[in-house]
């Protein structure tokens, strides 16, 4: 997780000083969010999808969970809706807000779990608690909250219906 928000970061990083360079209106909200749907979400769920399947042992353990359940291939379906849903957001800003919507929705659920394992059942596995389960609370918190603040400034900029 720490790889993917650190790839965003510097991807919205370089972006958005290649876009002030040129005086081109940037929306830091918006831009930001794309780049954590593009990274955090797309390509983390391309990847996690093929490490619920392909790897699917190592997988389980690296969360703390026995091998061989099958719920890893429906994580694994799951991780390619979402890539999906992200990439799309990424490439189409008007479907933004409500990839980081859904997307925010789901790491938070995501989150929750992770942290009734950490505290029900004392699962410290690398890929279930510690700086994994911080950063994913704090990339669901930001794709909640861009994507409220998004789609609040683009309903307050378009005119009034009649």
């Amino acid at each position: 997780m720490l790889f993917w928000l650190v790839v965003a970061l510097v991807g919205f990083g370089v972006q958005y000083a290649l876009r002030r360079r040129h005086d081109r209106a940037v929306s830091v909200p918006d831009l930001l969010m794309g780049w954590l749907l593009l990274s955090a979400v797309g390509l983390a769920g391309l990847l996690g999808a093929v490490a619920h399947t392909a790897f699917a042992a190592e997988t389980a353990q690296g969360i703390g969970f026995p091998a061989g359940n099958p719920f890893q291939y429906e994580v694994a379906v799951a991780n390619l809706a979402f890539a999906v849903l992200a990439l799309v957001g990424y490439w189409n800003p008007g479907v933004r807000p409500v990839a980081g919507l859904v997307s925010g929705i789901w790491l938070g659920g995501d989150a929750i779990v992770h942290t009734h394992e950490l505290v029900a059942h004392d699962n410290t596995a690398p890929n279930n608690a510690g700086l994994f389960l911080v950063i994913e609370i704090a990339i669901a918190l930001a794709l909640l909250g861009l994507a409220g603040y998004t789609a609040a400034s683009r309903r307050s900029a378009a005119p009034a219906r009649v």
